[in-house]
């Protein structure tokens, strides 16, 4: 699932324990954050974040002490007291997307279906796009079993058994990542995690699965996976920003921006560490003209 996949994956790393520097900040952040809650105001719509990672650990205490790490040097940077910022998190799209349009907050790392699909209505902006591994786009692919022959045109591939995560809006993944082909027009068969797609087409289960770049690179791993050929690739798409909306201060704004553009080449501070355990090379700045062509693609009937 590209960017957001490696996020899961490191935020899923707390449930088995992390050692080493990374996690005493961590550590540390969230003991700060409950010494100072109740001096501190309880944070409103302006400040809660809020993060919608689909296949991600299920809940907000699994991660917390990764998003505690995260907005504690945004605070720290920006220089307001401790647990100004309030978190929140959903694994489900489904309910990331209803929580988005109910809490409206003040700052969302959606993907990045929701935010082209709810950008406007929402008033949305791009402050900063991910990068990962020195990377600003993700790509995607269609991967079956060999002997399966590459494809130019996705028409050949209609009524084949696809696995995929749900990993995004299914309106943003048929229009741009399929480049217009619906989804109903495979048999689609939902699993958890990536890696679990690859599975079933290594064992004949299913005919494809839908995967980003970084996860075929997992898969080939597996037992079998030497068996996996890309049938189709994707168009590359940018990587989703961290966003604003209109609950947000200008203020608030800019402090956001400025933390998060420093963070992960700030070592004095610990937020190159918290870059990554996030799995996240830097943060760049951005703007909402930067994914129109793929909001002019999204709009398409």
């Amino acid at each position: 699932m590209g960017t957001f996949r490696r996020l899961s994956v490191a935020w899923a790393g707390v449930a088995v324990g992390l050692g080493g520097a990374s996690a005493l900040v961590a550590a540390a952040v969230a003991t700060a954050a409950a010494a100072t809650a109740a001096a501190a105001p309880a944070p409103g719509p302006a400040r809660s974040f809020m993060v919608v990672q689909p296949a991600g650990p299920k809940d907000l205490k699994t991660v917390g002490p990764y998003i505690n790490s995260f907005l504690g040097y945004i605070e720290g940077r920006a220089g307001v007291p401790a647990a100004s910022f309030k978190a929140f998190y959903f694994a489900d799209l489904a309910k990331g997307e209803k929580a988005l349009l109910e809490k409206k907050p003040g700052f969302a790392m959606p993907t990045l279906g929701l935010y082209l699909k709810h950008r406007a209505a929402l008033g949305m902006h791009a402050l900063v796009r991910i990068e990962v591994e020195g990377k600003l786009e993700s790509g995607y692919h269609l991967v079956g079993r060999a002997p399966a022959a590459a494809v130019t045109s996705l028409a050949p591939l209609a009524g084949k058994r696809l696995a995929w995560t749900a990993f995004d809006d299914p309106a943003f993944v048929s229009k741009v990542i399929l480049m217009g082909t619906p989804l109903e027009k495979f048999t689609l068969m939902k699993v958890l995690q990536p890696v679990a797609a690859a599975r079933a087409v290594i064992d004949g289960t299913a005919d494809l699965a839908l995967l980003a770049t970084a996860d075929l690179g997992a898969a080939r791993k597996l037992p079998g996976g030497d068996k996996l050929v890309v049938v189709w690739n994707a168009p590359t798409v940018p990587n989703p920003p961290v966003v604003s909306l209109a609950a947000a201060s200008t203020a608030d704004v800019a402090a956001v921006r400025d933390a998060l553009t420093a963070m992960c080449g700030d070592t004095a501070k610990g937020g190159k560490g918290i870059c990554e355990e996030f799995h996240i090379s830097g943060f760049v700045a951005a703007t909402d003209a930067m994914y129109d062509a793929l909001s002019a693609k999204l709009a398409k009937p």
